[in-house]
């Protein structure tokens, strides 16, 4: 054999027998809780490498709560010779204004992957939205709001209406989720788990009509009504809720937040009302009374946008943070509320109860 052939052969022996040694054993390629050599998406939380870590938060949110479609009155209007009738809907000019309430929040991360569980609790009571409204003399066009049945009055004027609507608001939610880099400078935490809440909103009207000429041609003497309307809604509703928050770094300590979530709940709406009518002119009181249950699913969306800042101390092992930020919830057709004829003011379509405000949150990781 020449030399050059030894040196050839020798070569592919080595060769062969590297190739050998670098297959794995059939044990290792069957072994998959075998971890991956590095991390695709490593956790941008606490460390939780020597056990578990704990999370709490507070939250000091100063929020408006306005709800769609809330109507002073409903009446009917016919033409004078009483071919065409015109139902006239007064909308309710309130001033929403913004009240103070709060979240706290508790949860743990697990060693398992940096997951995590959180929980958040919410409350605000919205108490101060309240109007007013004059109308004008309505003329003898007007043929309801006669509670005697003696013909409609030549002349009346409903000359001031008030509202007030209260709002109570209470809501958790349940959530695991994981918190990790994308990228050297984005951080997500996909989440998913469910939504539980429960309201207590209250409308109020108070309405004064003036009957100048009385009513059947002059049968009754001129007298004044006063109409004092009452709506309560109790709302319950639990349901599935998923989300992602995300963290825009453009420091190591400093970041834009961007949170969004959506709900699907299982809800339950228990409707009363209550109209109590007076007159100047009788010791007649007329009062009605309604009410209404009903079931459906309603969705709801939230959204917030602010600025983080957060640091780690202890070999990474505690976290602290503080944020503030705009959110905003809506609540679809929310607004169930009875007019005069036990149906809803809007049949499938109420109006939406929404929730903004600036949220200011305080979080530490032990």
């Amino acid at each position: 054999m020449q030399p050059y052939q030894k040196w050839i052969f020798s070569g592919l022996l080595t060769a062969s027998a590297s190739c050998f040694a670098a297959q794995p054993s059939s044990q290792n390629m069957n072994d998959s809780k075998s971890p991956p050599v590095g991390q695709i998406t490593p956790p941008a939380g606490p460390r939780t490498d020597t056990g578990a870590r704990f999370l709490v938060t507070a939250d000091f949110i100063y929020w408006q709560a306005e709800e769609d479609n809330l109507l002073y009155d409903e009446y009917s209007a016919n033409s004078s010779s009483g071919e065409t009738q015109t139902t006239v809907k007064k909308p309710a000019k309130l001033d929403f204004e913004y009240a103070p309430g709060f979240k706290v929040g508790a949860g743990a991360l697990f060693d398992h992957d940096n997951w995590d569980i959180f929980a958040n609790y919410t409350w605000l009571k919205q108490e101060h939205a309240k109007g007013r409204v004059s109308y004008p003399n309505l003329g003898s066009d007007l043929r309801t709001g006669n509670p005697f049945g003696h013909g409609g009055a030549s002349s009346l004027t409903l000359t001031t209406t008030h509202a007030h609507w209260t709002c109570h608001f209470n809501n958790i939610d349940l959530e695991l989720g994981r918190q990790f880099f994308i990228s050297r400078d984005l951080v997500l935490r996909p989440h998913f788990g469910l939504k539980g809440s429960w309201m207590a909103q209250e409308f109020n009207i108070l309405q004064v009509t003036d009957y100048p000429d009385g009513v059947g041609g002059g049968t009754l003497l001129p007298f004044v009504q006063t109409s004092q309307t009452r709506h309560n809604q109790d709302f319950w509703g639990i349901g599935l809720r998923a989300g992602l928050n995300t963290a825009w770094h453009f420091t190591h300590d400093w970041s834009i937040y961007g949170d969004i979530a959506a709900s699907e709940l299982a809800c339950r709406f228990n409707d009363r009302k209550k109209v109590a009518d007076t007159f100047t002119t009788t010791d007649f009181q007329n009062i009605t009374l309604l009410n209404k249950s009903f079931s459906i699913v309603r969705p709801v969306l939230e959204i917030a946008l602010g600025v983080r800042y957060e640091t780690f101390f202890s070999r990474d092992r505690y976290q602290f943070f503080v944020q503030a930020g705009w959110e905003q919830q809506i609540w679809w057709d929310q607004n169930q509320f009875l007019n005069q004829n036990a149906q809803y003011i809007d049949t499938g379509s109420g109006g939406a109860l929404t929730l903004q405000g600036l949220d200011v949150k305080l979080g530490f990781a032990f």
